[in-house]
């Protein structure tokens, strides 16, 4: 269905409601990968309703184009309640293209109707003439959303620069003085002589340059229920070190590619958190790249409502196409909290004092049975138990008694503590089990 005058409206009203002229000007910059004024007229008062006016029928002009201005307004402004209610209110919903207003104006845009004279005041084209010098009669045509058909009778040429806002279509020579240009906003060249007519372009679109990238991703080892937990994301060059964050050993790395339209160009990039069955916080990023540099870390909360396998995805997306560029997946077992009823825990670890006793020389055993108190006492802090201060206490124990290295290394890889060890607990259950 085409929108209705009523929903035209309540775009405007919510892009009113959520941006000033600066905050429009960056979403049409770096969500829709366009120029504010070559899609609506910003006036010397700086009005913001005309060019929200303006730039609501332009994307009204594309089939789904007031949704894809929607949701770009949504990812600069995800808060905004105006753009959050426009968003249920048109869920579901699909529009076709509205035919643009005769009067509808802006940079590359020529109404229908204009002359020779109003085509060279609009500054365009700054000078104008047919294959024959005398003759300066022209004609402009309707084209679709943002475009005019021109008709020169027999070729054109300018003296000044050209600007075309989409396709420069035609069978005649298209000549440009010297020292100008012919600018393609966004287009191509095609007609009878398409040949002749490129080869008199002074200016083509550049080729895209593109550049490799690594999306790093660091985790816990472990999670745990209705406990938050932190995952840490950069966009790295390839050849460098992977991320390293203390405590968030779990290191996965996927290559992606961004693309740039000049060398130094600062582009935003968009990394997005999916957890089922969790919740994330902040569920995005958008973070700016600088040409072949790091970005810097940037962290995430989750906190898993159930137990079982989860399931992150961190999805990469280039701003202005929402192409993604990258993404990454990732498994995590989430367990129940340990209990912390010291009850539990002498259970626990009575076999292992037994252990002492039997197994520990007779002067050691004091010495054991202490670092078991210790232990016990440290672990019963459950998720607030500190990682080295386990390590500390099991190589000690193993050092005074080093027949009970066993029972100590089936105590936490055959129980809740398991979900406790951390790196460098791990790494000396590890070693004393050779």
């Amino acid at each position: 269905m085409k929108p209705t005058n009523e929903q035209l409206q309540q775009c405007r009203q919510a892009l009113l409601a959520a941006f000033d002229l600066r905050g429009l000007a960056q979403l049409v910059r770096t969500d829709l990968d366009l120029a504010l004024v070559d899609i609506a007229a910003v006036d010397s008062q700086n009005a913001l309703g005309p060019v929200v006016e303006q730039l609501v029928l332009y994307y009204a002009a594309q089939a789904d184009g007031l949704q894809r201005l929607l949701s770009a307004a949504r990812r600069q402004a995800p808060t905004n309640q105006a753009l959050v209610d426009l968003a249920e209110r048109w869920s579901g919903l699909h529009f076709e293209p509205l035919p643009l207003p005769l009067d509808y104006s802006y940079a590359g845009h020529v109404p229908t109707g204009m002359g020779a004279d109003s085509a060279e005041d609009s500054g365009s084209l700054e000078s104008t003439s047919s294959g024959d010098p005398a003759d300066m009669s022209f004609s402009f045509e309707p084209m679709g959303p943002g475009g005019t058909v021109t008709n020169t009778g027999g070729g054109a040429s300018v003296g000044g620069d050209a600007h075309v806002g989409r396709d420069l279509v035609g069978r005649d020579l298209f000549n440009v003085g010297e020292g100008a240009q012919v600018v393609i906003v966004q287009g191509d060249v095609r007609g009878d002589s398409a040949g002749a007519t490129r080869g008199l372009l002074a200016s083509q679109p550049k080729p895209l340059i593109e550049e490799a990238i690594r999306l790093d991703v660091a985790t816990p080892a472990a999670a745990f229920v209705d406990t938050p937990f932190e995952i840490a994301v950069a966009i790295r060059q390839p050849d460098a070190p992977k991320l390293a964050i203390a405590e968030l050993t779990a290191v996965t790395s996927e290559e992606g590619t961004i693309f740039r339209n000049a060398e130094d160009e600062l582009i935003s990039y968009r990394v997005e958190v999916v957890a089922p069955g969790c919740d994330v916080n902040p569920t995005h990023y958008i973070i700016k790249l600088r040409p072949r540099q790091d970005s810097r870390i940037y962290f995430y909360h989750i906190t898993p409502r159930g137990k079982g396998t989860l399931s992150i995805l961190i999805n990469a997306y280039q701003v202005g196409d929402d192409a993604l560029v990258a993404q990454t997946r990732l498994h995590m077992a989430v367990s129940l909290p340990v209990n912390v009823q010291s009850a539990d825990f002498t259970i626990l670890f009575a076999p292992l004092l037994q252990d002492v006793f039997r197994m520990a020389p007779g002067a050691a055993q004091l010495a054991a049975h202490h670092k078991i108190m210790a232990l016990q006492m440290e672990v019963s802090k459950g998720v607030e138990a500190q990682d080295e201060v386990m390590a500390g206490l099991i190589q000690d124990l193993v050092d005074v008694a080093p027949n009970i290295a066993m029972p100590i290394c089936a105590i936490f890889s055959n129980s809740s503590l398991g979900n406790l060890a951390g790196p460098t607990t791990r790494y000396v259950l590890k070693r004393i089990t050779g």
